[in-house]
């Protein structure tokens, strides 16, 4: 089993390496999710987002219901994802933190050819 780190950032990245390394595998995208405060997990709408990007270069056909769900949000947010990374409960807490550069850097589309992947205990870089 092979894992890859993938997001907005590096969606088409990590769907072209997987289609031309592993054309014939299933594969998995979980996306992670975080914390509230109070130590309860929320959803995370960026790592939806992210998800989306990386299954909508998939054959449509072949996805599961959770799948199209990802990829519709993605092409909601697709033209306007830093004004809603901007909104949602993640961004308003980084940009009240200081952080508001963090969100307009992780909603920038497809500007990353890197695809880390895990192998041994660590990410490695590898280039699309």
């Amino acid at each position: 089993m092979i894992k890859i780190a993938g997001c907005i950032r590096n969606g088409f990245a990590v769907s072209s390496f997987i289609q031309e390394r592993y054309p014939d595998s299933v594969i998995s995208v979980i996306t992670c999710g975080e914390l509230w405060s109070n130590g309860v997990l929320r959803p995370a709408i960026e790592d939806l987002i992210g998800a989306g990007a990386i299954l909508s270069q998939f054959d449509q056909s072949l996805l599961s219901p959770e799948a199209k769900i990802a990829v519709s949000a993605f092409r909601h947010a697709e033209h306007d994802i830093q004004m809603i990374l901007m909104e949602c409960s993640s961004g308003r807490e980084l940009a009240e933190k200081g952080f508001p550069e963090d969100v307009s850097i992780a909603s920038k589309l497809n500007v990353s050819h890197v695809v880390p992947v895990f192998h041994n205990g660590a990410y490695f870089q590898t280039f699309d």
